[in-house]
């Protein structure tokens, strides 16, 4: 996909997923426009998922030199604590629209990439398989260690904290089904039974976010400065065209950079578990690695391998802990709340 060519949309070509739109936008909360919510010639590719969600569905069908009103909600754990959870507008002008077509798969293409010809193409994409079979497997053996620690611990939970992190859920559940993006698996559930369903998903995140708390604070694990700035700057990325705004936002504001600790932290004690623990290697399809792991071994995958080949991941879906294992050993503090991504379902 990244070798598309791109050239200007015919007229009266009416937007669809895959077009380059060039934009300018102007947001607003109840009326009033907040900071970084404006851009000027902002390049946006629809379906990239580069702006907040249902942002781009919206523009699909409009043309150029169109003006659409963009009408979303920022998600509930959005980083801008002040925007997190509210209804914005977006008033949006067309200014181009480039549409694209498909590379041709030849030893031009090889020669255009700097990889020599179609020989070095084929290699290329099989050392990009290779790098992203590996971190998927990462994310598995990294949930099979959460899994572990959940299973091996029980204590009480501060019902506080359950309730605070079920209800950030909770929020995001309410404005997915808004958006039209409700999980499949939700799907003809009541109120009732979808919030018993999320409650124990908080349960379990606080449990696991206290367990890696108390493996990183007696293990003096922290973020260092330059693993956040990467953060930042990573998650900058994301908003093309407002990447020095949202960089100044996080610098301005300590609770905002504090929360992008998070995930480095818990990241950081799974990977000091993992150096203390017994692990083994298996060797799995690349069906099995990437099905979801909720799906029982008598169902189908819910998703298949791309790719006519089916390629062996060399895979170490399964992190044995032992027993108990030793937090009381562990290195730094993390932010109070780690969450487990990956506990979810």
């Amino acid at each position: 996909d990244a070798q598309k060519t791109f050239g200007s949309a015919p007229k009266d070509h009416v937007v669809a997923v895959g077009d380059v739109l060039k934009i300018n936008f102007v947001g607003s909360v109840d009326g009033v426009e907040f900071p970084g919510g404006k851009g000027e010639d902002v390049n946006l590719e629809i379906g990239s998922g580069s702006f907040i969600p249902g942002f781009e569905d919206q523009l699909v069908g409009a043309k150029v030199g169109g003006h659409v009103a963009v009408n979303v909600t920022f998600p509930g754990d959005y980083s801008a604590p002040e925007l997190a959870g509210k209804a914005a507008v977006f008033e949006v002008d067309v200014t181009e629209v480039d549409v694209s077509s498909a590379a041709k798969i030849d030893d031009a293409l090889g020669e255009r990439l700097g990889l020599g010809d179609l020989k070095g193409v084929r290699e290329a994409v099989q050392s990009q398989l290779e790098r992203d079979f590996a971190a998927i497997s990462k994310r598995r053996m990294k949930r099979e260690v959460l899994d572990a620690l959940a299973d091996l611990h029980d204590f009480e939970i501060p019902s506080g904290l359950v309730e605070a992190e079920f209800n950030q859920i909770w929020g995001q559940v309410e404005e997915a089904k808004k958006q039209g993006e409700e999980e499949p698996a939700d799907a003809g559930k009541s109120d009732d039974e979808l919030k018993d369903q999320y409650r124990e998903i908080a349960g379990r995140r606080v449990q696991l976010g206290m367990l890696l708390a108390e493996v990183g604070r007696k293990n003096n694990i922290e973020a260092t400065t330059e693993e956040v700035e990467q953060a930042m700057a990573e998650h900058a990325s994301r908003f093309p065209g407002q990447e020095r705004e949202v960089i100044s936002f996080y610098r301005g504001n300590p609770q905002a950079t504090e929360q992008l600790k998070g995930p480095i932290l818990e990241d950081k004690v799974v990977d000091f578990i993992l150096e203390v623990a017994t692990v083994t290697e298996q060797t799995i399809s690349a069906e099995e690695l990437l099905a979801d792991p909720d799906v029982k071994a008598t169902e189908a995958p819910k998703k298949e391998a791309k790719g006519k080949a089916k390629p062996k991941a060399k895979a170490k879906p399964k992190a044995k802990a032992k027993a108990k294992p030793k937090a009381d050993t562990a290195k730094k503090k993390p932010a109070p709340k780690a969450k487990a991504k990956s506990t979810k379902k």
